[in-house]
């Protein structure tokens, strides 16, 4: 009887003359470099490394160039509402404050004020809430509502909040270009 071969060793024998081309060594590349800028990023983000850890590892990574790029996308990423965007704005400040300042300070001022419109918006909900509540005699100290289940609160953020990731775009593309062969730095 002949012999039986597994799966592993005909796979094995079909692939055993195949070669990568230049292109598709270069996706691999940029791949298992995304893979490696997104645990970075995510040890920063997640508190485990400080900044300059972060650097660190992007200059000892094995394909610096790919990975950086892909790091500060993901860093870029997280400036925008509802995220801890203060310590990413604050980084890059410290460090590119002279490339790309103005940038920097437009990226801060935006979510700023979205901020502070979610503010004012969710004590207008809360007060209209309060008075609705009044009306029907549910009063005291202890009421207090639930303002981020109302209806209308989630619309009216939801269009503030795509107002703001509008105007962010369009300044994270300026710092990301402000950037680019700067990231990261010496």
């Amino acid at each position: 009887m002949g012999e039986i071969k597994s799966t592993l060793d005909l796979v094995l024998e079909k692939t055993r003359n195949l070669k990568l081309s230049q292109e598709e060594k270069q996706r691999l590349r940029w791949e298992e470099a995304g893979k490696r800028a997104r645990g970075y990023v995510q040890k920063y983000l997640d508190g485990v490394w400080k900044f300059h850890q972060l650097l660190e590892a992007l200059k000892q990574d094995e394909a610096p160039r790919e990975a950086s790029g892909e790091v500060l996308n993901l860093l870029l990423e997280n400036i925008r509402p509802g995220l801890d965007w203060t310590s990413v704005l604050d980084e890059l400040e410290a460090r590119y404050q002279e490339k790309a300042g103005p940038v920097l300070s437009d990226l801060r001022h935006i979510l700023s004020e979205f901020e502070k419109q979610v503010r004012d918006l969710e004590s207008q909900v809360s007060q209209r809430m309060l008075r609705e509540l009044e009306e029907l005699e549910i009063r005291g100290s202890a009421v207090v509502p639930n303002v981020k289940r109302s209806p209308e609160r989630n619309r009216l953020y939801a269009v503030h909040e795509q107002d703001t990731l509008r105007a962010l775009e369009l300044r994270k593309k300026a710092l990301y270009e402000a950037l680019s062969g700067q990231f990261p730095p010496p």
